[in-house]
């Protein structure tokens, strides 16, 4: 998977997740630092994460210091296939609803909802198609968990990816993580 087929699933999953998280009849989304913990089951993307990983580990091991400490002052944490990373969800996105999406390349909706999970179905459009499956499952107002199902087309060939996410609440305080904005 390319890194941006990735962030086009991320850029839908995780604002459907927090949208979701919001709108649960049982469940409401509590604003503040959230960490997602997000594995990727890829072939592609398996390939890549083991080569950066063996590229930082043949580094010299104060540059090695350097590019984990610059990744982890943007909240962004590898092992293994499982990225780590810091998300800013504000008062106002909370109680609208979770994050908006905005991304005008994906069409989402909604298939089905429970008392604490929530099934969508979601579409990417453009350079890369993307289109998949999900259900966001509330555990609590700081906890949820995602897995996501999506198949794309990357240089003609057809690609399958599994995306499991899970969801914490760290603190009220987002400190130097801005909300999450979509990008257009």
């Amino acid at each position: 998977m390319r890194p941006s087929l990735l962030r086009s699933a991320l850029c839908v999953v995780l604002p459907l997740a927090f949208a979701a998280a919001a709108h649960a009849q049982a469940q409401s989304q509590k604003p503040g630092l959230w960490e997602t913990k997000t594995t990727i089951k890829n072939p592609k993307m398996d390939e890549m994460m083991a080569k950066m990983q063996g590229q930082l580990a043949s580094m010299p091991p104060d540059q090695r210091q350097m590019v984990e400490g610059m990744m982890a002052k943007q909240g962004v944490g590898m092992a293994g296939n499982t990225m780590t990373g810091r998300v800013c969800v504000s008062k106002d996105q909370a109680a609208a609803g979770g994050v908006p999406h905005t991304d005008d390349k994906c069409q989402q909706k909604e298939v089905s909802r429970t008392a604490n999970s929530v099934k969508y179905s979601y579409t990417c459009t453009g350079k890369e198609t993307v289109s998949g499956t999900g259900e966001v499952t509330f555990d609590s107002p700081t906890s949820w968990t995602m897995r996501s199902i999506s198949d794309h087309v990357v240089d003609g060939k057809p690609e399958h990816t599994e995306m499991n996410v899970i969801g914490t609440w760290i603190a009220d305080d987002c400190g130097s993580v801005k909300p999450y904005t979509a990008a257009r």
